[in-house]
């Protein structure tokens, strides 16, 4: 699966959350309790605005399909990742 580093952080910052409010609700711990704050933010460049980042990968699969390319298979990965 082929994805942005913007949708990667997305993702990966969804999966730091829920794993958070999870540990907390069932086992009553806090995260910042187990790890050192410093890894807790998981990139050191700040992402895109969603919809902004939404928009950016649909005109890159626009690219990826304009006529003479022959990348619609990367242009299908890519639009798999925004399903997630």
């Amino acid at each position: 699966m082929d994805m942005s580093e913007g949708h990667l952080y997305i993702q990966a910052q969804s999966a730091v959350t829920l794993y958070r409010d999870i540990l907390q609700q069932v086992f009553g711990q806090n995260l910042r309790d187990l790890l050192p704050e410093r890894v807790l933010p998981i990139a050191t460049v700040a992402p895109i605005d969603p919809i902004a980042l939404f928009a950016e990968e649909v005109e890159q699969v626009k690219r990826l399909l304009a006529p003479g390319t022959r990348r619609g298979a990367e242009a299908l990965a890519r639009l798999r990742a925004l399903a997630i």
